[in-house]
């Protein structure tokens, strides 16, 4: 028999049927004892709620029997009054009822109904009237002589139903030979803070009455909805059933009030035990399910394992064997399979490093080649030396100079200059004040060719400290060259360039303004959307694209060009700059390259 088979037999045998039977044998256990606590749970409560509704209605009967015995009370309601004054007076002496009231929080409300036409409706003393006759709980108190129990039905002020549970009696007036009829009714919110219990349904009814309390919104005035034999003098009923379309546990007993025939029916439902019952089974069935599981899964993965062990152990001794050292696949462990796998692969990183020497013994021939070509470039580029230059062009300065040609010669000075400056400065940054001497260079040279054309002037601030500041070099020359070849292109004249230098708060503003041509809007706006966006639709636009990208990739997005013009005013393109910049060897090395 296979290893594998062999496994499987035994989890069987060793871990399945224990399992299981353990497993039903905690199910079963767990149900009975949820059981045996809810039953204990509903008795517990139905004996609380038929305790308390004895203490209130024998508290409400001790109450009536006051009531009934108070001779002034029968004295005041039987007599013959001979004006609504001398009823007021005499009622008005009378506190036993509003003491009643204040001081038993069981009482809702207290009433007796008169049949004396002397008298009229005044505080808890009402006149009968025909309405108050057709009334079940005015015929049945005149019918009995004992207390009466029952459910009423009263209006509040929003119009809705409020039942209560009333308790009835008949008051004989002998020396009026009349009949008064007391009332009183049990406050719903006293029951409500008494019987109260979120974790189980009490349902109270008073014989086949509707429900005067529940604990359910929904039940009160309706019927228990159970099958009860008002006959029997004790009706009990107990055990799971289907009470208003809820399965749960089910107890309903009978509570008879002192001196009375009605019945107070007490049903206590408990909702809960069928879904704890449902989630203990569920829980336990889980439990028996991973604990079934787990086992054979870890037997079916460490069957698989070992087999894929053994033929990945195979397979890469076969690839070896005909000369494919390339190994992907890897055996964990540290048993002999392991031991053996660790073997082949050994061979196989000694192979390879041997490759590696090989590889890398040509990699530094090819090294050694680029390395002596580029000397051989360098060597060759040396020869160009930026001070040939400047040699050959003073050589031909003092030519021009001994010839009398003094213009030329200032021309070739101014030159060799600006050259000078812009070899010098496109590898390191540089001051704001040998900027503006390159900028008033490169003026000098340009007015040498328009001579009367325009004229500029520079503005510095005076607390701006031009040798210390440091800035991008080459910033201003190519706005000042668009100024001269486009905004004064058209003026032969009077034209004039004006350089502005100042302080606004944290920041570095350079304005260049021209009194040209200006620029049309709609030119304007092509301008400026080559000069933010990353393409551009119009040549004319590379240079002030090109200063606007160098700022913002240097100082940040926050800094870059703006530009004003109206057509026929000239223009005024403006660069903020940050007056306080951390200029670090990485940015100095990236003038350069930007």
């Amino acid at each position: 028999m296979k290893i594998k088979k062999q496994l499987y037999i035994v989890y069987i045998i060793a871990a399945f049927i224990p399992v299981f039977v353990i497993g039903i044998s905690l199910i079963y256990t767990t149900r009975n004892i949820i059981t045996k606590q809810h039953v204990s749970q509903v008795e517990y409560d139905n004996t609380r709620v038929r305790s308390i509704m004895l203490d209130v209605t024998t508290s409400i009967s001790n109450l009536s029997d006051n009531l009934f015995n108070d001779e002034i009370l029968k004295n005041i309601i039987s007599k013959d009054y001979k004006s609504d004054k001398d009823y007021y007076d005499a009622i008005r002496n009378y506190s036993k009822i509003t003491t009643y009231l204040k001081n038993y929080t069981e009482i809702f409300d207290i009433n007796i109904y008169v049949d004396n036409d002397s008298i009229t409706n005044y505080g808890n003393i009402k006149k009968v009237t025909k309405e108050v006759r057709e009334n079940e709980w005015y015929k049945r108190a005149m019918k009995s002589s004992s207390y009466i129990w029952m459910t009423v039905e009263k209006k509040d002020r929003a119009k809705n139903s409020l039942y209560l549970l009333r308790h009835v009696r008949k008051i004989p007036l002998v020396k009026a030979n009349k009949v008064a009829i007391l009332t009183i009714d049990i406050s719903k919110n006293y029951l409500k803070s008494r019987i109260g219990n979120n974790l189980m349904l009490t349902d109270i009814s008073v014989n086949d009455n509707p429900i005067f309390y529940s604990s359910s919104k929904e039940n009160i005035g309706k019927s228990l909805g159970i099958d009860i034999d008002y006959s029997k003098d004790y009706f009990k009923m107990y055990g799971k059933k289907r009470y208003n379309n809820q399965d749960g546990l089910l107890k309903i007993t009978t509570q008879v009030p002192v001196w009375s025939s009605d019945k107070l029916y007490i049903a206590t439902v408990d909702t809960g035990v069928i879904s704890d019952l449902s989630n203990i089974t569920l829980i336990c069935s889980i439990i028996i399910i991973i604990c079934a599981i787990v086992p054979f899964t870890m037997i079916a993965v460490y069957t698989r394992t070992f087999s894929e062990r053994i033929l990945t152990l195979r397979r890469d001794m076969h690839k070896v064997s005909n000369g494919d050292y390339n190994i992907t696949e890897q055996i964990n462990g540290k048993d002999e399979l392991f031991e053996v796998y660790q073997d082949l692969t050994t061979m196989i990183e000694s192979i390879k490093k041997m490759d590696m020497e090989i590889y890398n013994e040509r990699i530094s021939k090819q090294k050694l080649i680029n390395h002596q070509q580029r000397m051989e470039f360098e060597m060759l580029s040396n020869q160009i030396n930026p001070h040939f230059l400047y040699n050959t062009l003073e050589t031909i300065r003092m030519k021009a100079f001994n010839v009398g040609a003094r213009e030329v010669a200032n021309a070739i000075k101014l030159l060799g200059k600006s050259m000078r400056y812009v070899l010098e400065s496109s590898k390191k940054p540089a001051t704001l004040f040998s900027e503006l001497e390159y900028i008033q260079i490169y003026l000098s040279i340009i007015m040498l060719r328009f001579e009367e054309k325009f004229n500029y002037e520079i503005d510095v601030d005076k607390t701006i400290d031009t040798e210390n500041y440091r800035i991008l070099p080459l910033l201003l020359q190519p706005i000042i060259e668009n100024s001269i070849l486009h905004g004064l292109a058209d003026i032969e004249s009077g034209g004039r360039i004006n350089i502005l230098i100042k302080k606004e708060s944290t920041e570095l503003i350079i304005d260049i303004e021209d009194n040209g041509t200006g620029i049309p809007s709609d030119e304007l706006s092509r301008i400026l959307v080559d000069v933010n966006s990353s393409k551009i639709s119009n040549k004319s636009s590379i240079g002030l694209y090109n200063i606007n990208q160098r700022i913002k990739l240097f100082y940040g997005r926050d800094y870059g060009i703006k530009i004003q013009s109206n057509d026929g005013e000239g223009t005024k393109v403006s660069l903020n700059l940050p007056l306080d910049f951390d200029w670090r060897l990485d940015n100095d090395e990236s003038i350069h390259s930007g």
